[in-house]
C-alpha cells in the first residue's frame, strides 16, 4: 500500500513539472507572439504613413501634369 501511494505520489510530481513546463513553454511563445504582433503594428502605421505620403504626391503630380497640359495649349496658340 505504501509503495503504491509513493508511486502515485510521484506521477503527481511528475505531472506537476510537465505542467510547469507547459506553462513556460507558452509563456516564452506568448511573448515571442506579443514581440510580432508588436513590430506588425509599427509595420502598418509606417506604412500607413507612407500611404499618406504617397497619396499627397500622386495628388502634386496630377496637378503638375494638368498645369502642363494648360501651359502646352498657351505655347501652341
Amino acid at each position: 500500500m505504501e509503495e503504491w501511494l509513493r508511486q502515485v505520489v510521484d506521477k503527481l510530481n511528475d505531472i506537476g513539472r510537465e505542467i510547469r513546463d507547459f506553462k513556460s513553454e507558452t509563456h516564452a511563445k506568448l511573448d515571442r507572439i506579443e514581440s510580432k504582433m508588436d513590430a506588425v503594428y509599427e509595420q502598418v502605421a509606417s506604412n500607413t504613413e507612407f500611404q499618406s505620403q504617397y497619396n499627397e504626391i500622386s495628388t502634386t503630380i496630377e496637378e503638375h501634369t494638368t498645369d502642363l497640359r494648360i501651359l502646352k495649349k498657351l505655347v501652341a496658340k
